[in-house]
This record gives C-alpha cells, sequence and structure tokens, in this order.
C-alpha cells in the first residue's frame, strides 16, 4: 500500500475535515491581522488603547497562531496528497470505489454495499485485503 498506514487511510475523512476547518481558521486569524492590527506600531496602539501591552500581545499571539495553523495545514495537505495518489493509483475500479467510498465519505460497510451492490461483509474483506498489501 505504500508507505502510508492503514490507520492513516482510514482517517482520510478526518484529515481532510480538519484541513477544512484549518482554513477557515486561517481566514478568521488573518481578517483579524488584515483589519489593519499588522500595519498598527507599538507607539499607534499605546495612544489609542487603554491597555496597549495587552492588544498588542494578542496581535503576536494571533500571528504566531496563524503560523502553527498554516503548518499543520500544510503537514495535513501532504498526507492527504500521499493518501489521494495511493487511492488514484488503484486499477481496479470496484476497489477504488470502496476505498473512496470508505476513507474520503466514511461511509459504513453496508452503505458501501448497497452502493457498490455488494455485501457489506464483501466489500470489507475487499479493503482489508488491499490494506494488508
Amino acid at each position: 500500500m505504500g508507505n502510508i498506514s492503514k490507520k492513516d487511510l482510514e482517517k482520510l475523512k478526518y484529515y481532510i475535515q480538519e484541513r477544512e476547518r484549518l482554513e477557515r481558521e486561517i481566514t478568521k486569524y488573518s481578517d483579524s491581522i488584515s483589519d489593519g492590527y499588522s500595519s498598527i506600531t507599538y507607539g499607534e496602539i499605546r495612544s489609542h488603547y487603554s491597555n496597549p501591552d495587552a492588544i498588542y500581545d494578542l496581535i503576536i499571539h494571533n500571528d504566531k497562531l496563524k503560523k502553527q495553523i498554516i503548518k499543520r495545514q500544510k503537514k495535513l495537505t501532504v498526507i492527504i496528497s500521499k493518501l489521494m495518489q495511493i487511492i488514484n493509483k488503484i486499477k481496479d475500479p470496484e476497489l477504488k470505489s470502496i476505498v473512496e467510498l470508505r476513507s474520503i465519505y466514511g461511509k459504513t460497510w453496508e452503505q458501501i454495499g448497497e452502493e457498490v451492490h455488494m455485501a457489506g461483509s464483501y466489500v470489507r474483506r475487499k479493503y482489508y485485503k488491499f490494506t494488508e498489501e
């Protein structure tokens, strides 16, 4: 199956959801910083706010958080990309559908079986056989 673990393949759906959540967080922090905070000098903060140190610390904190979130998002993007490459290399269209439905959409074995017109136990065995290769 390559150098990606079965555990990662089973968590692909959650990785995608987390990456989307992180994108929203990045936008939130980008908006708060671009609302003028990043261009404000400490002197301007001092003259406009009652507790300038707290505002300045908040700006720095938000910027650090944004950088950490971006770093995590990039790691997730690499993991997701590797997993998607593995899925896209599957030559058997039936197996590829099973893996996509399970890994990306998080469907149950019964739901997958209904979609591909097979027994849930068959699709489960086929999936596990693939992940053990």
